[in-house]
Parts: C-alpha cells; sequence; structure tokens
C-alpha cells in the first residue's frame, strides 16, 4: 500500500476535474523529467503523490513508482519530505552530498555516510515513500549501484556459516566490529551470540549459533538489548558505499601510490614547498596501506575516481530503475550546482597551490581575491 486509505480517497477526489487529469496523465506520459515552478510546496506534494497514485493504478508493474525529487539545498529537502509524509504511508528519505576531505583525515564521523546508504537502501528496496536528492547528492560521483545491490549476506535458520567467516564479510562491507553494538553499520560477537544493526533498519538482528550453523535469528531493541521477534531468514545489506573486491585492494594501493608519486613529482617541478609534498606522500602512503589492509579507509572519498573507473551519479541509477525525477525549481537547483562545484574547486586549489604555506593562506596572485 503506497497510500493511507482515507489519504488515497482525498487524492481520488481531485480526479474529478478534467484539468487536474489532464495534467497529472501528462506527468505520468512524461519520459524525462518534470519541472516543478511557481507553486507552494504543499501543493507539488499533492501532484506529486496524485501522479503517483495515477500511475499505480494503472500500471501493470507490481512495484510501486518511487517518485524522485531534486531540491536546492537541505533545508528545501527537509520541507519537502514534511510535505510529502503528509501523503505518503511510508517516510520520505534524502540523499544528501558526501563529504570530500581533501587531507589525510585519522577518522571521520560516519553520520553522513550512513544517512546516504540507509537513503540508498531504502530505496533499493522500495521502502521508502519518496526519494529527496540535494543538489550536492547530483554532483556525488558513487561507485556502481549495481555492486551495492549485489553485496549481500543471506541468513536463514540451518544455514553453516562460521561467524568468523561473516566477520570478516562484514567488515567488507563496512561495518566495524564493537564489544557491544549501539548504532548503525556496527556488530559484535559474544561466545556462540552474533549482533549487528543492519543499514536500513530500525532494529538490530540478532544470530545465534550452534557450532557453525544458524540456529536463531531474531530482531532485537537496540535500547533494551532484548529480543523482540524471531525470523527464518534475513538479508543483510552494505554499511558503505566504498565495495572492493579484496582481490582488488593490493592493486588499487599501488595506483594510489603511483598516482601519490607522480604528483609528488609535478609539484616539486613547479615549485611546492618540501613540507607540503611531504605531508601529500605521507597521505597517500597511509591511506594506501589502510586500503591494502582493510579495504576502506577515512577519507576515501577523494580517491572516487581512482578506485573505481565506472562513477555514476544518483540519476543514472535512478533512470535505470525507471521512477520519475521531479525538479523543484529548476534554476535554484541548477545554482546550488554551480555553488557546490566552485566551493570544491576553490578548496581543491587552496590545497594544490605551489604558493601555499603552512597556516592555509596562500601568496599565489592567483588565489589572492
Amino acid at each position: 500500500m503506497i497510500f493511507l486509505p482515507s489519504i488515497k480517497e482525498m487524492l481520488k477526489e481531485a480526479f474529478v476535474d478534467p484539468a487536474f487529469m489532464e495534467l497529472v496523465d501528462s506527468f505520468s506520459a512524461q519520459k524525462g523529467h518534470i519541472n516543478l515552478t511557481g507553486m507552494t510546496e504543499t501543493q507539488k506534494a499533492f501532484l506529486i503523490a496524485a501522479a503517483v497514485l495515477y500511475q499505480s493504478e494503472n500500471s501493470k508493474d507490481e512495484n510501486a513508482p518511487i517518485p524522485v525529487i531534486l531540491v536546492s539545498d537541505e533545508l528545501s529537502a527537509r520541507r519537502m519530505k514534511s510535505h510529502l509524509d503528509a501523503f505518503f504511508e511510508k517516510e520520505s528519505v534524502i540523499l544528501r552530498g558526501r563529504e570530500t576531505h581533501m587531507s589525510a583525515v585519522s577518522a571521520s564521523s560516519r553520520e553522513i555516510e550512513q544517512g546516504r546508504v540507509r537513503a540508498l537502501v531504502k530505496y533499493v528496496t522500495r521502502d521508502c515513500g519518496c526519494l529527496i536528492v540535494t543538489a550536492g547528492a547530483l554532483l556525488t560521483k558513487m561507485l556502481p549501484m549495481s555492486r551495492f545491490i549485489s553485496t549481500t549476506v543471506s541468513v536463514r535458520l540451518g544455514k553453516r556459516l562460521p561467524p568468523e567467516d561473516l566477520a570478516q564479510t562484514l567488515i567488507s562491507m563496512g561495518y566495524v566490529r564493537t564489544r557491544e553494538v549501539e548504532g548503525v553499520g556496527e556488530f559484535s560477537k559474544r561466545g556462540d551470540v552474533f549482533d549487528l544493526f543492519p543499514s536500513g533498519s530500525d532494529m538490530g538482528v540478532r544470530l545465534s549459533f550452534f557450532d557453525d550453523e544458524v540456529d536463531q535469528i531474531k530482531l532485537f531493541n537496540l535500547n533494551t538489548q532484548r529480543s523482540e521477534e524471531q525470523l527464518k531468514e534475513y538479508t543483510i545489506l552494505p554499511a558503505s558505499e566504498l565495495l572492493l573486491p579484496r582481490k582488488e585492494w593490493d592493486k588499487l594501493a599501488d595506483k594510489m601510490v603511483a598516482l601519490g608519486d607522480a604528483a609528488a613529482t609535478k609539484a616539486a617541478a613547479i615549485g611546492a614547498e618540501r613540507n607540503n609534498i611531504d605531508t601529500l606522500l605521507r597521505m597517500v602512503g597511509k591511506e594506501s596501506e589502510a586500503l591494502r589492509s582493510g579495504g576502506s579507509f577515512s577519507g576515501w572519498e577523494k580517491w572516487a575516481a581512482v578506485l573505481e573507473e565506472n562513477t555514476e551519479s544518483i540519476l543514472s541509477f535512478v533512470r535505470g530503475m525507471g521512477d520519475t525525477v521531479y525538479v523543484d525549481e529548476i534554476a535554484q537547483v541548477r545554482s546550488r550546482m554551480d555553488g557546490v562545484a566552485a566551493d570544491f574547486e576553490a578548496r581543491f586549489r587552496k590545497r594544490t597551490c605551489p604558493g601555499r604555506v603552512l597556516d592555509g593562506t596562500c601568496q599565489d596572485p592567483r588565489c589572492i581575491p
């Protein structure tokens, strides 16, 4: 069910208006994106909901369509979400842009990454009302979504699955091993009990083993740690966007080192400071070794195009899913995308300029406003 019965009846009341039906019908027949402009946010949400209802009732596809709405920024995304949630039975999710650290990162908050993964999981599993995408997320390079979708672990009662093998698999999927599960993307092992908090879930999953055999599968409350529901099987989805095959780790780490050496040589040729070159080489060395040993590292975002040649945008994947794209005030979305790109370029230039000094300022005339 996409809509609550009362909301569904309300939307159908509008279908008696021939002009409204003509508009909704044109929405449904549209093959490209649909621009929404000059209306209030409530009106936009109503039109999107009505179009989805019309599509779902006039389509032979069993999967309900999930509208994708492009907005300019975080505030617009939250406002749009509040209006859409009033119509759709399932909560809408927001896909935000990913942070790109230009320098070495020893550790970083996983909040943004987990939020992105949650939105992607909800969208892929068709467990949301709408997907709302910010302008920053439109510019974010993503690793192939086909890999994200196919990287899963299915557990079922009676299945032979050595716990330590499961632990290594979860680590390669972006999960972090902890003493006690407290948040999304974590797992722990205590004796024959294996706890994890999967992406896209509101509850933890507790696996009990008898030797190497899955003996019990239960959902548990993260706050009370008490089991609440028994399951026969469960599919675990990734906790990270960075999903690299184990056999590729060494090759990609070597590629990072080679690029770092080439960049250092070029920097020296144009007069970069020795301290800055050494900092670059230390960063590359640290991050390449982290990749070599564990398949991931903080700050991997800046290496996305190196780690995967076939990067894509969220729109590439959405088109493949066949969902309709709505653009909320296209001029504002374009303006914000230009701003995000300009900000990244400025940070990149500041970081790589040969005239930069240690305090972060730059004496090169090209960088002086």
